[in-house]
């Protein structure tokens, strides 16, 4: 996140749930020209490769969570699906869009 919290999260889950992240896993796309590395924080930490992102920790948590097979935390206020919804699009991350969209029965 852009604040000095670090999410673990598998580069495997991260890969399938993104293309974005696949392609920064697998070298294909620089993680500098994707605007989502600051070179002020350290690109390994504990011998595991580092991902700095634009967003803070609040909106990084869900669009994380919806990767794993997990419980999922109901999402409070608008104002924060707004940037959940934002970072998912901006990552790419499709497995998260049926959170996001209405069903017949709503």
């Amino acid at each position: 996140s852009s604040e000095p919290l670090d999410f673990r999260a598998r580069k495997a889950i991260l890969a399938e749930a993104s293309s974005i992240f696949d392609d920064v896993f697998s070298r294909r796309v620089r993680v500098h020209s994707l605007k989502i590395h600051s070179s002020s924080r350290a690109e390994h930490k504990d011998g595991l490769p580092v991902i700095v992102l634009q967003e803070d920790s609040a909106t990084l948590d869900t669009p994380l969570q919806l990767c794993y097979p997990i419980p999922k935390k109901p999402i409070q206020g608008i104002d924060t699906l707004a940037r959940v919804l934002a970072a998912s699009i901006k990552y790419l991350m499709e497995g998260s869009r049926p959170c996001f969209e209405r069903t017949s029965a709503d």
